[in-house]
C-alpha cells in the first residue's frame, strides 16, 4: 500500500515541479503553489521512511522501482526539457528519507535481507500448487478452495507443525488452481489490453491531455506493473485496500469521453451551429405566419369592438354598404343572395 501511494505521490510532485520550472520561479509563485510543492515533498519523505520501517523486501524493491519510474516520467515529459526543479525535488526527498531510514530502520532492513529468501517455503508452495492445478485442469477447483485442495497435495515433509498454508504466495498460480483454463484466459486478455494501453499512454504527448491527467495515467501503469510483479511472491491484491487501488489504477487507463479542449471546442461549435440553424428556421416560420396571425388578431379585435355581432356571422354583414355594392356581390339585406 505504501509503494502504491508513493507512485501516485511521485506523479503529483513531478507535475508540480514542471509547473514551477525552476527554483527561482517557485519563489515568485503564489503561496498555494509553494505549499503544494512542500506538501508533496513531505508526503514522499513520509512514504519512503514508512516503507523502510515496514522492512518488506518486496516493498523496498518496489520503492526503488517507483523512484526509477518517476525518473522515467520526467524524461518522457515534453513540457520543459530544461526544467531541473522536478529532479532536484526528487533527489532532495530521497536523500532526506535515506538519512532518516539509516537512523531508525537500517538494522532491521539488513537483518531482513540477511535471511535466505528461499527458506520461507515459497518454492515448495509453488511446486505443490502447480501439481494441484495440473490435476484439476481444465476447470479448476473453484474460487476459495485453495486451503483444502492444497492440503491434498502437500507432502508430509512440507507440513509445518500447528500451521497450514493459507495461500500459494504466488497469486497467479493460486488463480490458475482455482479457476483453471478460463482464469488464465481472462488474465491473458487483461494483460494484452494493459500492455497496449501502457504503450499508448507512455508515447502520448502532453498536448493530448491535461498534464496532471497524463502523469496519473503513467503512474497507474507503474502501479499495475508493480502489483503484478509483487503477486509473483505474495498476494497483495487479496487485500481489500490494495485491490481498490488497483481498480482505481485500471480506471485511470480508460480515456475520458473528451480527451482534450480542442474536441470540446469542436463539440461546442457543432452544438452552436445546430442552435443557430434551429433559430433561423424558427425565425423563417415566424415570418411566414406573421400575416395570418395579424389577420387573426384583427378579426378578434373587430369582434371585441362589436359585441353585438353574432358568432359565425359573415364579416361585413353589419356594415351599411352602398346598394350597388350589395347587388354586385349578390347580397340582399342580411341574407346572401343568388348570383
Amino acid at each position: 500500500m505504501l509503494y502504491v501511494a508513493l507512485v501516485f505521490g511521485l506523479a503529483w510532485v513531478v507535475d508540480e515541479g514542471f509547473k514551477a520550472g525552476t527554483s527561482a520561479n517557485l519563489l515568485k509563485s503564489e503561496a498555494t503553489t509553494i505549499l503544494s510543492v512542500t506538501a508533496g515533498v513531505l508526503v514522499l519523505i513520509i512514504l519512503m521512511v514508512g516503507e523502510s520501517m515496514a522492512r518488506s523486501r518486496a516493498g523496498l524493491m518496489m520503492t526503488i522501482a517507483a523512484l526509477l519510474g518517476a525518473i522515467a516520467m520526467m524524461l518522457v515529459d515534453r513540457r520543459n526539457s530544461a526544467a531541473v526543479f522536478p529532479r532536484r525535488m526528487l533527489v532532495a526527498a530521497t536523500a532526506i528519507a535515506f538519512i532518516i531510514a539509516v537512523q531508525f530502520a537500517l538494522y532491521g532492513i539488513l537483518e531482513r535481507f540477511g535471511d535466505d529468501p528461499l527458506a520461507d517455503g515459497r518454492i515448495r508452495f509453488a511446486h505443490n500448487t502447480i501439481r494441484a492445478a495440473m490435476a484439476f485442469l481444465p476447470t479448476g477447483t473453484g474460487l476459495g478452495t485453495f486451503v483444502p485442495v492444497y492440503g491434498m497435495f502437500e507432502p508430509t515433509v512440507d507440513i509445518i507443525e500447528n500451521k497450514y498454508v493459507n495461500h500459494a504466495h504466488n497469486d497467479f498460480l493460486e488463480f490458475w488452481l482455482e479457476t483453471g483454463a478460463l482464469g488464465i484466459g481472462l488474465l491473458t486478455v487483461f494483460f494484452i489490453w494493459f500492455g497496449r494501453r501502457a504503450l499508448t499512454i507512455w508515447r502520448r504527448s502532453t498536448a493530448a491531455n491535461r498534464e496532471i491527467d497524463l502523469c496519473l495515467m503513467r503512474a497507474a501503469t507503474l502501479v499495475i506493473t508493480f502489483l503484478a510483479l509483487h503477486s509473483l511472491v505474495d498476494y497483495p491484491l487479496r487485500t481489500s485496500a490494495i485491490a481498490a487501488m488497483a481498480a482505481f489504477a485500471c480506471a485511470l487507463l480508460v480515456d475520458p469521453l473528451r480527451t482534450n479542449e480542442t474536441e470540446g471546442r469542436h463539440v461546442n461549435s457543432a452544438v452552436g451551429k445546430e442552435i443557430s440553424r434551429n433559430r433561423t428556421s424558427r425565425d423563417a416560420t415566424t415570418a411566414s405566419t406573421a400575416p395570418r396571425r395579424a389577420f387573426s388578431l384583427s378579426r378578434e379585435a373587430d369582434v371585441a369592438a362589436n359585441p353585438t355581432r353574432q358568432a359565425g356571422a359573415r364579416w361585413g354583414e353589419d356594415i351599411e354598404w352602398p346598394e350597388e355594392w350589395r347587388k354586385a356581390t349578390g347580397s340582399n339585406g342580411d341574407k346572401p343572395g343568388k348570383g
